[in-house]
């Protein structure tokens, strides 16, 4: 029998199974229950009362973006049917992405508006940027499967650039994109060139060649890609590897938000939800982060 007191309790197992802390989900537990009944309640018909707590709700979205199990399986846990269940996901999806923008976690996508977008990134001594895939389900049209492809992981994906910071949280990031989609062209369709401060130190991989010709006035730090039938002296090896040890940051931060494995494994939506469904994975990483001492 799953008991939802004894999860509450018991530091290692809600770790496990949600990818937060107890501490960390109390502090988004308050706002989640007051926001959730009022959204409830605004409605005309809002019918009998839930058969979980508020909390438990909280706690059945949390497995459910770390687990990423089927409704079915969840509505089974919590005694729910599976309808039941997707609905108040979809509620608490909202309800999650209303508060960590209030408490400035959710990254910031590259549609908002540029000016500021550079006003919030002016006071980052670093950024490191990188693209993430995810896999999704091999699309039935033959465009869209072409479209879709990945070339690098031989599957087909969605794309998304991010952006980190020195301590690994994500402050940036881009709509997702077709997994035949280039991270430097990504980087160029999101116009990054105007969105980035001028005298930031920006960290990249070899992806993004050309990029310090693109951005001139940007302060740009790239591993030296060796050309065909040249090898890189001692000296740009060394170089390498002083911008490498820096730029992994950044695959630190993207190992952190797929800790949550509704944002690492095959997605099984539709490929617009998973705008959200990053963000709020990449919103919890931020909230670990900050708390981190």
């Amino acid at each position: 029998m799953f008991d939802k007191d004894k999860v509450w309790h018991s530091k290692r197992s809600f770790k496990n199974i949600t990818g937060l802390e107890i501490f960390e989900a109390k502090l988004l537990l308050k706002d989640f229950e007051e926001i959730l009944y009022r959204k409830r309640h605004q409605k005309s018909k809002a019918g009998r009362p839930p058969k979980l707590r508020l909390k438990d709700i909280l706690l059945m979205t949390l497995i459910y973006i770390r687990q990423y199990d089927t409704l079915e399986f969840l509505g089974i846990i919590f005694g729910l049917d599976a309808s039941n269940v997707k609905r108040w996901i979809d509620d608490s999806y909202d309800v999650l992405e209303e508060i960590l923008a209030k408490k400035k976690l959710l990254p910031l996508n590259t549609s908002h508006s540029a000016e500021d977008i550079k006003r919030k990134l002016k006071n980052l001594s670093k950024i490191y940027l990188d693209g993430s895939e995810q896999n999704i389900r091999r699309p039935q049209k033959n465009i869209e499967q072409k479209e879709n492809y990945s070339g690098k992981k031989k599957k087909h994906t969605s794309k998304v650039l991010i952006g980190s910071t020195e301590k690994k949280e994500i402050k940036i990031i881009t709509p997702v994109y077709v997994g035949s989609s280039h991270d430097f062209g990504i980087f160029k369709e999101e116009k990054f060139k105007d969105l980035l401060p001028p005298k930031t130190p920006i960290y990249v991989d070899t992806g993004f060649e050309g990029i310090k010709k693109y951005c001139s006035d940007c302060l740009i730090r790239k591993p030296k890609k060796k050309k065909k039938g040249k090898k890189l002296n001692g000296g740009e090896k060394l170089g390498n590897r002083i911008i490498s040890r820096e730029r992994v940051k950044v695959e630190h931060a993207i190992g952190g938000f797929k800790r949550f494995k509704s944002a690492s494994d095959c997605f099984r939506g539709i490929t617009q939800s998973m705008d959200k469904l990053i963000s709020i994975a990449c919103g919890l990483w931020n909230l670990h982060c900050s708390l981190k001492t």
